[in-house]
């Protein structure tokens, strides 16, 4: 298992949440770039952006939804977010400079289609959640409503989303988790993983499996318990997807499960802190980082001078 970056914990100014928040990192020259997308405090409120402010038209009574498209000369930011009152998601992207910087003017748009449809047909009373896939291709996975729901899953190729496809051998009371890996290549697709709460039950369990497949390998993560969504990360590729769960009762732990990776799907526990609390700091640090950049734009050169970028 990998160590926290970070064990100094700072609370990040002016965000206000009655719910989790999502993470989604870029990578520039070698350093990491942390963005953050949260609800604000209100039953129904709207979705929060780092330090900028709330979205517009992004009302929503549950947890949001934040993914990083990274590649070389293609950096995006993919926002999913249930609507308020109602039981469909709403999608929107937010172009990203190459150093992971946002771009001046850039705004939360629509995704871009050829005739398919800019939001995927969901019909969800949880939150969703993202994955991006092999050749950058956006993946959402949401919980049919009731009690006890099927996870459904859907596709984004560039041109439209997929017709929503169930997992049947997935039910759960709620929201899943959902990671992969953006490789390239006709023959470099590696598998998508998705985690999800036993429905009725405290059990956590897991699938991992590639794009189109019919038939999924389903298994449970010994020795977790938990009364509330997983949460899931890629790690190092190939090297296992890391499961996060929170214990029954408990506000306070994160216990992490590999898959693969070397460590048996054994949990583990970091007590008294939380994935998105430890990087809080390290998203602090990048947002001061931005506001001295755009305040002295020779900074900016100075950092790509560093890392080797303007060479030659």
């Amino acid at each position: 298992m990998s160590d926290l970056l970070t064990s100094v914990l700072a609370k990040v100014p002016n965000a206000v949440t009655n719910a989790p928040p999502a993470v989604a990192l870029i990578a520039f020259a070698g350093s990491p770039s942390y963005h953050m997308a949260f609800k604000g405090q209100k039953s129904t409120d709207q979705v929060y952006f780092d330090q900028a402010g709330p979205i517009a038209n992004t009302l929503t009574d549950a947890q949001p939804a934040l993914a990083a498209i990274d590649v070389f000369l293609t950096q995006a930011l993919i926002l999913a977010w249930k609507v308020a009152g109602k039981q469909t998601v709403e999608v929107r992207q937010y172009t990203l400079g190459e150093d992971g910087f946002p771009v001046s003017g850039s705004s939360w748009v629509p995704l871009t289609t050829t005739g398919g449809p800019a939001n995927p047909a969901v019909q969800t009373d949880t939150a969703p959640a993202l994955a991006i896939g092999a050749n950058s291709q956006i993946y959402l996975a949401w919980k049919t409503p009731g009690p006890s729901g099927t996870v459904n899953w859907s596709v984004y190729d560039g041109q439209g989303w997929s017709a929503p496809a169930a997992i049947p051998q997935a039910v759960t009371d709620h929201a899943p988790a959902f990671a992969g890996w953006n490789t390239s290549g006709p023959g470099n697709v590696l598998p998508l993983c998705l985690a999800w709460k036993q429905a009725s039950g405290y059990g956590l369990f897991w699938s991992s499996f590639l794009p189109g497949a019919t038939n999924l390998s389903v298994n449970q993560v010994p020795g977790v318990a938990t009364d509330a969504a997983p949460a899931l990360t890629p790690g190092q590729r190939g090297g296992g997807l890391l499961p996060g769960v929170e214990g029954p009762g408990s506000r306070d732990d994160f216990l992490r499960a590999g898959e693969g990776g070397g460590d048996g799907g054994r949990p583990h526990a970091a007590p008294g802190q939380k994935l998105a609390r430890a990087l809080h700091c390290e998203l602090v640090e990048q947002q001061r980082e931005r506001r001295r950049c755009v305040q002295h734009p020779h900074r900016r050169l100075r950092r790509l001078d560093e890392r080797g970028c303007l060479a030659g």
